[in-house]
């Protein structure tokens, strides 16, 4: 499964931003400890429900992240649509300063 690479908004930037360093943390606490799969699961068992819901979440976010070639693959799809539409004259280019501008709008 893949989730959408092009997301719209400010929460939608920080939903992908917060997957992959629970990813990142995620494989990297897992190699530091010694911790079997029966164990991490004894472990997880023992969390609130509140709890094991988050930690589900995050789970199947990290099964359902895309990986970089498939990321890298829907941009270059992506970045030629868009040329496409430009040279077509489908749609008119937004100057760099206004689309900084508009980012970091959407970022505050």
């Amino acid at each position: 499964m893949k989730i959408a690479v092009l997301r719209k908004g400010r929460e939608s930037l920080k939903f992908i931003w917060a997957a992959a360093q629970w990813r990142a943390l995620e494989q990297k606490n897992i190699k530091e400890t010694n911790m079997n799969l029966k164990q991490i699961e004894e472990q997880a068992l023992k969390l609130s429900e509140e709890e094991r819901a988050a930690l589900a979440q995050k789970l199947l976010l990290s099964i359902d992240t895309p990986s970089q070639n498939e990321v890298e693959d829907d941009w270059l799809v992506e970045a030629s649509r868009r040329a496409r539409e430009l040279d077509e004259g489908r749609v008119q280019p937004i100057p760099a300063e206004e689309v900084r501008r508009k980012a970091e709008a959407l970022l505050r």
